[in-house]
């Protein structure tokens, strides 16, 4: 069997090939984790992102990246097959806020963490509701402020 799939977005076309309708959904599932994930960003809620691969040293890293805020989304890599997974959890294995959006400031950088952000904005600070994020944005100078930091992904 053969089919064309067309992503949601409209702005790819996949010509798969399978024997059965199982294989054809798992290729579409696969494509569908990686290239349909998000069509905005995590932390700011722009449309502006792009696909990032990153060579610093002998590792090949693969990521979305924002290009107002950016906040990068990275994907892991499957030791067999040689596929890509989205990464929602850190290596303790808690789930990432804003679904695994983050900001790079620098290993040792002075930012506060996740959960102190959190309870500064408080539910009674208007910036911290979506709602307001959404009406006042975001006019660049850095990181939204409900952005975590990652302070481990080496730099770009």
């Amino acid at each position: 069997m053969n089919i064309r799939y067309t992503s949601a977005d409209g702005r790819m076309t996949l010509a798969i090939e399978g024997e059965t309708q199982k294989d054809l959904f798992r290729e579409i599932a696969e494509f569908q984790s990686v290239f349909e994930l998000y069509q905005s960003c995590g932390c700011c809620h722009s449309t502006n992102i792009r696909f990032i691969v990153r060579t610093p040293d002998k590792y090949i890293y693969y990521s979305l990246r924002c290009s107002d805020c950016t906040a990068e989304f990275k994907f892991g890599q499957l030791t067999e097959g040689g596929g890509l997974y989205p990464k929602f959890k850190d290596d303790e294995d808690n789930i990432l806020p804003n679904g695994g959006w983050s900001v790079y400031r620098g290993k040792g950088a002075s930012a506060p963490s996740p959960a102190h952000r959190q309870a500064a904005a408080g539910p009674g600070n208007r910036a911290s509701s979506p709602a307001s994020r959404a009406t006042t944005g975001h006019m660049g100078g850095g990181p939204p402020p409900h952005a975590p930091v990652d302070d481990e992904m080496p730099p770009f």
